[in-house]
């Protein structure tokens, strides 16, 4: 049974163009309605504002 999913950001779940990808958005919206956690992994220095 699969109970996380982690994925990487820039390439992989957005563009260079910072926008998310149309069928990560389905992908990520397809993991959530089975009840799987899904969460970002990433070396970026995230800004909380």
């Amino acid at each position: 049974m699969i109970k996380l999913v982690a994925s990487d950001l820039d390439g992989t779940i957005i563009s260079k163009d910072n926008t998310i990808f149309e069928n990560n958005i389905k992908a990520i919206n397809d993991i959530n309605n089975k009840n799987i956690n899904f969460v970002i992994c990433t070396r970026q220095n995230i800004s909380y504002h």
